[in-house]
């Protein structure tokens, strides 16, 4: 305890200058500092904090020392996102402003050329940017069967879903083995990974990363909207955010006035992370003509005179306002579907709560990431931050999805066999839906 103590006192002492360069490592006192003052902030901000089902006090009591005695700062990091991802919360992070890799560039931290995604359980081949990796037959739609000679489940479970922070556990297996996280490991280490290609055969690839060129990489992001009408008259709107600098409006109503000539509408939130929940609502009061009700939402009340009288601490409760129609356009009011998956997040998952809310049509897909946010963020020192939930959300009958997701009125889980085959389910049944069949 006395320990525990002395570190925290030289840190607040130390506390004088908040970043330091890239190449100055971190000292005990700092990591103290940047420790204590997590824990503290998670105290009073966090949104979940009265749920845990642990004592967090005592958790950061047991994390400091271990924290303060790691051996570089790469570990330093890790630990304490081990430690935030105890929080279980899909806003709730760490990031950093500093270079917290050892050695030189050539070490840092990277992926194979490739993206993966999870499907029934399986980690399946996206995208392959490597000409070196399509000479040896690693394309799209292979499976990734071990890494290191470990199964390749079992290798993401232990090496990376330890550091995730998430909500929900199809949030997690997202985080884990889509995108380029599964290969991702310092540059100059070299890994084997077993392949497994769609006529059954096994590739086995051992390489550093640093040895494999990006010379077929192309930037997939078309932006925030890409637009198509589909047979039958039915348009086909995929969103990829709600960020404000992407979300731009005039851009949507070019496209609206297209929306308004179809018969039916599908909207695709599949990949749609979030942003602000502002562009979620404006987007939505063009699909209705009466008022949209918004559940009720919640954030942490500190008030320290209570708090001397010992008394608990209260949650600020909140009416949302409800969306009016879009004013002095059409609005469209035709048949429509929503497209979820587990990659719908945050805000999207604000549009997906108001869509249901106004009974315009079905969501079609998979449960959702299931966290709302409003986080704050927080300068821990030193070129640490963190991301801190606040709000919390709920459906307009008080129903709570974070921590489970929306539930879709039809599911449709994406299959091995249809993803290789380069059919899409989901958006299969939202146009049976709309034709009526």
């Amino acid at each position: 305890m006395k320990k525990i103590v002395l570190l925290l006192m030289l840190a607040i002492i130390g506390a004088c200058g908040f970043y330091v360069g890239a190449k100055a490592p971190l000292t005990v006192e700092q990591k103290a500092f940047i420790v204590s003052r997590f824990c503290s902030e998670i105290k009073y901000n966090f949104v979940h904090y009265d749920k845990l089902k642990f004592d967090w006090d005592s958790l950061c009591m047991v994390s400091l020392p271990k924290l303060c005695a790691t051996k570089n700062d790469a570990d330093f990091i890790k630990g304490l996102k081990r430690l935030n991802a105890r929080l279980c919360d899909g806003h709730t992070y760490i990031r950093t402003q500093r270079g917290w890799n050892e050695g030189d560039d050539k070490d840092w931290e990277k992926p194979f050329p490739l993206t993966t995604r999870l499907i029934e359980g399986r980690v399946i081949v996206e995208n392959v940017w490597s000409k070196a990796l399509r000479k040896r037959g690693v394309v799209r739609g292979c499976e990734i069967i071990s890494i290191d000679g470990e199964n390749v489940i079992d290798y993401g479970c232990r090496t990376i879903e330890p550091f995730v922070y998430s909500s929900t556990a199809q949030w997690t297996r997202y985080r884990v083995f889509s995108g380029y996280e599964i290969t991702k490991a310092p540059g100059g280490r070299k890994t084997r990974i077993v392949f497994k290609t769609t006529e059954g055969e096994y590739i086995e690839v051992a390489s550093s990363r640093n040895k494999l060129d990006w010379d077929l990489y192309v930037d997939e992001y078309k932006g925030c909207f890409e637009y198509k009408l589909l047979d039958g008259n039915i348009g086909y709107l995929k969103v990829n955010n709600f960020v404000q600098n992407d979300f731009v409006k005039k851009k949507f109503d070019k496209i609206y006035k297209k929306i308004l000539k179809t018969d039916g509408l599908i909207i695709d939130l599949r990949d749609n992370g979030g942003g602000n929940s502002y562009y979620a609502d404006w987007m939505m009061s063009h699909f209705c003509d009466t008022l949209i009700g918004k559940g009720k939402w919640e954030t942490p009340q500190y008030v320290a005179t209570y708090a001397s009288w010992n008394r608990p601490r209260k949650r600020l409760v909140v009416d949302g306002q409800p969306i009016k129609p879009v004013a002095e356009k059409e609005r469209y009011l035709k048949p429509m579907c929503v497209l979820v998956s587990e990659r719908t997040f945050s805000s999207a998952e604000n549009f997906c709560l108001l869509f249901r809310n106004a009974s315009r049509g079905e969501l079609i897909g998979v449960a959702t990431g299931g966290s709302s946010g409003n986080p704050i963020l927080m300068d821990l020192g030193y070129g640490v931050e963190c991301a801190i939930c606040t709000r919390e959300e709920f459906f307009s009958d008080e129903t709570p999805f974070v921590g489970v997701g929306i539930i879709p009125d039809v599911e449709v889980k994406e299959t091995v066999e249809s993803y290789r085959a380069g059919r899409d389910e989901a958006l299969e049944c939202a146009v049976s839906k709309i034709l009526g069949k």
